[in-house]
């Protein structure tokens, strides 16, 4: 069974005191060599046109393996210690036959 899951970081890991986004990149959106750039190049995911919210750039994962179906997208965030921070993402799945979860 083919699962499909896209997905898009919104307000990525913005601090509540300091305005500026922690995850590079979170939408997608600036690409170079067809790659999103602070983002790894990971086996079944693509970076794709209109796979995020609203018809925006996403992520798209795609794997009909049974034995190998998880997947990580990961960046190097410089939290501090003691800061509060919000977290927020998107995510959309079609066919999913395991749980999905962030």
């Amino acid at each position: 069974m083919k699962r499909i899951l896209s997905f898009n970081v919104l307000a990525a890991m913005a601090a509540f005191a300091a305005p500026e986004e922690l995850i590079r990149n979170g939408s997608f959106e600036e690409i170079k060599d067809g790659k999103a750039i602070g983002w790894p190049s990971a086996r079944h995911y693509t970076y794709a046109d209109r796979a995020g919210m609203n018809g925006t750039r996403g992520v798209a994962y795609d794997n009909s393996s049974e034995k190998d179906y998880r997947a990580l997208l990961t960046q190097d965030v410089p939290f501090k210690h003691g800061q509060r921070y919000c977290f927020s993402v998107w995510q959309k799945t079609e066919n999913a036959t395991r749980p999905v979860s962030i």
